[in-house]
């Protein structure tokens, strides 16, 4: 699914600022790899928590 950080924050009801500052923080943490136009899960189970 194709998605801008705009349409994903929207989505899941936050600022395109606050959504790409997360992804951000959940990459350096490595959770996720971003990538132009790509948003991979690295470690499913620590994002869980994370996320709460």
């Amino acid at each position: 699914m194709a998605l801008t950080h705009e349409q994903f924050a929207a989505l899941v009801g936050t600022s395109r600022e606050t959504c790409t500052k997360v992804l951000r923080d959940y990459a350096d943490h490595g959770l996720i790899r971003l990538a132009r136009g790509r948003i991979t899960v690295l470690d499913r189970a620590r994002l869980k928590d994370e996320a709460g």
